[in-house]
């Protein structure tokens, strides 16, 4: 699959809103926590990586990727 099939796939994807919600905070409070970890320890590539993986997953459980009105910073 290339990556524009991809994109395409994710973009049309269901929104974080369509999982059970006790599912979506659970997966939110991982990925926060990791984020919480990460943030702690000293800047690297493997720790860039990681974030910017987290981050937009954070923003999809949210509802802000959706342009929704999850939690703003």
């Amino acid at each position: 699959m290339s990556h524009e099939q991809q994109t395409q796939k994710a973009d049309t994807a269901p929104g974080a809103r369509s999982i059970p919600e006790s599912v979506r905070l659970t997966l939110l409070a991982t990925v926060t926590g990791r984020m919480i970890e990460l943030r702690k320890s000293e800047p690297d590539a493997v720790r860039a990586f990681e974030l910017s993986r987290l981050i937009p997953a954070a923003q999809w459980l949210t509802g802000e990727a959706e342009g929704g009105s999850g939690a703003k910073h």
